[in-house]
């Protein structure tokens, strides 16, 4: 059992998903929109936020080290409010704000090596001096249970004390309560029948959900309220992950509700892997009416576009929309070079990239930023930039000794102009001074 019980401990705080990471600029984009003013108010840097979906349908949400959040797909699908998504969200949060990943660890480290290791020492102390093998055996067993209480009386600890993390942060934003109570109680009735991994080492929800309330009455003369824009991106999220994963006879099914964002796009999207240009088109077009041609559909709309030849068509609408109010978007500048490149047009694909880049925008941290920008290295015949950029990816992936690699692989079968031999000491000097760090830690 007590495997299970530390296995439960990686599970809750490592990065070790049980199907697939779903990579999708779009989706992460959004999920970034509702972390990063809970990052700020936590005092956590936004650029360090890195987000992830699982494609695993159970319940199940978890922090790791160095900004990683990862929700499950069956946890969107099953949380139909912004405000209960964004209350774990925050929960999470209060998980790397309390650096209850290094704690937990080493706290279950610490009683499997004391309290198993000394169960067995007086299990075979009782075994020779009463010649009872079952005494020796009811010692260990005793000494096994200690620690699995002491571990799992620890993880609630740390849960509780996210919850009063995600509440201050919720305080300090003037956000609602009202969705951190809704999810509670879900959490409630689950606990009740069968519940999840996630919940069987957290404190009973019940509990929970008294503590919110309570602090829900504490702020009820307080008006509160999320970012107007938080509700219409949290129904493209869902739409979204339905519309690429779901059945399409079963998004074709869903009754045309007046107003249903995540139902219209869905079916956008059923009907472009269904190859109905002419449906996919007045499905997103219905959609950028009724929210106000939301940038986010918009690009959504050019992928569209693009995703039926109409490359230049799409090209337009970004065009537009980064003239607008969309100025120096970075996913509109990301999306928009994309099309650049698959319209020929790579130095103003690369132009853009590059843009983002040296912003320093939390778009540099998705691997499809790299993978894009080594694409272009390479159909401009730019090798040793190509490789610049794969260390530092590599960098951004923590995988410094491949990094170290990467840039030791240049500068032996490559003439590096100035520039190139500074750029690659200084990424060098960077590596050896992240891993000084990790070390240190």
């Amino acid at each position: 059992m007590i495997r299970k019980i530390f296995a439960a401990v990686l599970c809750l705080f490592t990065l070790a998903p049980s199907k697939a990471l779903m990579r999708d600029t779009h989706a992460e984009h959004i999920l970034r929109t509702f972390l990063n003013p809970i990052f700020k108010q936590a005092g956590i840097s936004p650029k360090s936020l890195k987000p992830f979906i699982d494609m695993d349908d159970e319940i199940n949400a978890f922090a790791t080290l160095d900004g990683i959040i990862v929700v499950n797909r069956g946890l969107i699908k099953k949380l139909d409010d912004v405000g209960s998504f964004v209350g774990v969200l925050a929960h999470e949060t209060g998980h790397i704000a309390g650096r209850h990943v290094p704690n937990i660890i080493g706290t279950a480290l610490d009683k499997l090596n004391t309290t198993i290791l000394a169960g067995m020492a007086i299990g075979l102390i009782s075994s020779l001096a009463t010649k009872s093998n079952e005494l020796g055996v009811a010692s260990i067993m005793i000494a096994n249970r200690a620690a699995e209480e002491g571990i799992t009386s620890h993880i609630r600890a740390n849960e509780c004390a996210a919850d009063s993390h995600a509440y201050e942060f919720f305080k300090a934003l003037n956000w609602p309560l009202d969705g951190m109570v809704k999810v509670m109680k879900v959490f409630a009735k689950m606990q009740d029948t069968d519940p999840p991994l996630y919940l069987r080492s957290h404190p009973l929800s019940r509990d929970r959900v008294a503590f919110f309330e309570e602090k829900k009455k504490m702020l009820a003369r307080r008006p509160a309220a999320f970012p107007e824009n938080f509700a219409t991106q949290y129904a493209l999220l869902r739409g979204r992950l339905m519309g690429l994963y779901e059945g399409t006879e079963k998004i074709l099914a869903l009754q045309n509700k007046d107003g249903d964002l995540e139902a219209i796009y869905a079916k956008a999207l059923a009907y472009t892997r269904l190859n109905d240009k002419s449906q996919a088109l007045t499905h997103i077009n219905k959609l950028l009416n009724k929210t106000n041609n939301d940038t986010y559909v918009e690009i959504a709309k050019a992928e569209i576009l693009s995703y039926f030849g109409q490359t230049k068509e799409a090209i337009k609408i970004l065009e537009e929309a980064s003239q607008g109010g969309a100025k120096n978007d970075p996913l509109v500048m990301f999306e928009l070079a994309m099309l650049y490149a698959k319209d020929g047009r790579s130095a103003k694909a690369k132009g853009l990239l590059l843009r983002i880049k040296h912003s320093g925008d939390m778009l540099t941290n998705s691997e499809e930023f790299w993978k894009e920008l080594m694409a272009l290295y390479d159909k401009m015949g730019e090798p040793r930039q190509k490789q610049l950029a794969l260390a530092e990816m590599r960098m951004i992936e923590k995988k410094y000794d491949l990094a170290e690699s990467v840039l030791e692989d240049l500068i032996k079968k490559h003439t590096l102009s100035e520039s190139e031999r500074i750029k690659a000491q200084d990424l060098k000097k960077q590596i050896q001074n992240l891993k000084h760090k990790m070390e240190m830690i």
